[in-house]
C-alpha cells in the first residue's frame, strides 16, 4: 500500500494502530532527534488513548468476541473440551513494553490483526508457573513446569492468548513515568538531572479479557480446578510490568 494512501486512513479506532504508528516513525525518523522522538511518542500515546474509547472500539471488541468463539470451537474439536475464562482488569495493565509492533518509547502488547491490546499466552503461562513455584503449589499433583510448560517443552494444559471483549469507559489510558537521569548515556549527576516525562499506553480498569484452557491430556475436574486456582492467584498478584507498584491485577 502506498504511504500516501495509508496516511489517509490513519484516523480513529478503525485505523490499524501498528501500521499507522510504524508509518509515523518511518516518515519522521530521519529528521527526529532523540528529544523529538520522545515528543512524538508521548503525542502518539495521547492520540491512541483518545481514539480507543469503548464506544469507538466497539466494533473491534465485537470482532474479538467472534474470533474467540471460533477459537473455542477449534479447541473443543481438538481436545474434547475447553474452559472459557473472563478476567477483568482491576488495576492498569501494561505488558510487553518493548513490543516490536508498537514503536513507542514504552509500548504495549498489540495484536496487529485484531488491532487491540492483548495478553500473550506465554505471559499467562509464565505468571501461573511462577506463582505455583513461589507458593510451592503442585497443581494436578505435578511440578508447575509439567502443567504450564517450560522453554524446553509443552505442559499438560493449553492456554490461549487473552483478548479484550468488553470494556466500560476507556480501553486505553495514558500513564507516565518520569525518569530524572540518563543512565544509558553514562551521565548520572545531580546537577544535570532533568525530569523527562514519558507517556505509555496502559489497559484501563474495567476491560475484560477472555482466554481459554484446554487439557492436552486427559484431566479430571480436580486437575482443572487446581489450574484455575493457580491462574486466579497469579492474576490477583498481577501480570505484566510494574506489578510491584500494583499494576496488572485481574479478577476472574
Amino acid at each position: 500500500m502506498a504511504l500516501d494512501k495509508l496516511e489517509q486512513i490513519c484516523r480513529g479506532a478503525d485505523a490499524n494502530v501498528a501500521s499507522c504508528l510504524s508509518l509515523g516513525i518511518v516518515k519522521d525518523f530521519q529528521k527526529i532527534a532523540k528529544d523529538r522522538y520522545t515528543k512524538w511518542s508521548n503525542a502518539s500515546v495521547r492520540d491512541l488513548a483518545a481514539a480507543y474509547t469503548c464506544n469507538n472500539a466497539a466494533a473491534l471488541l465485537d470482532a474479538s468476541s467472534r474470533y474467540m468463539a471460533l477459537v473455542y470451537e477449534a479447541l473443543h474439536a481438538a481436545y474434547g473440551m475447553a474452559v472459557s475464562i473472563d478476567a477483568e482488569v482491576e488495576t492498569r495493565l501494561t505488558i510487553h513494553v518493548k513490543s516490536p509492533y508498537i514503536p513507542l518509547e514504552i509500548g504495549i502488547s498489540w495484536h496487529p490483526v485484531l488491532n487491540l491490546p492483548y495478553i500473550p499466552a506465554s505471559s499467562l503461562k509464565g505468571a501461573a508457573r511462577a506463582y505455583a513455584e513461589v507458593n510451592n503449589i503442585r497443581p494436578c499433583g505435578k511440578a508447575p513446569e509439567e502443567v504450564f510448560g517450560s522453554p524446553t517443552g509443552a505442559g499438560l494444559v493449553e492456554l490461549t492468548d487473552a483478548y479484550p471483549v468488553k470494556c466500560g469507559d476507556k480501553l486505553i489510558e495514558p500513564d507516565i513515568i518520569n525518569p530524572h537521569y540518563r543512565e544509558a548515556e553514562g551521565a548520572i549527576g545531580e546537577a544535570d538531572a532533568s525530569p523527562t516525562p514519558l507517556l505509555f499506553p496502559a489497559v484501563a480498569r474495567g476491560v475484560v479479557f477472555r482466554f481459554f484452557i484446554a487439557p492436552r491430556a486427559e484431566a479430571d475436574g480436580k486437575c482443572l480446578t487446581d489450574v484455575l486456582d493457580v491462574i486466579r492467584g497469579a492474576l490477583t498478584e498481577g501480570i505484566g510490568a510494574k506489578t510491584r507498584l500494583g499494576y496488572g491485577v485481574l479478577k476472574l
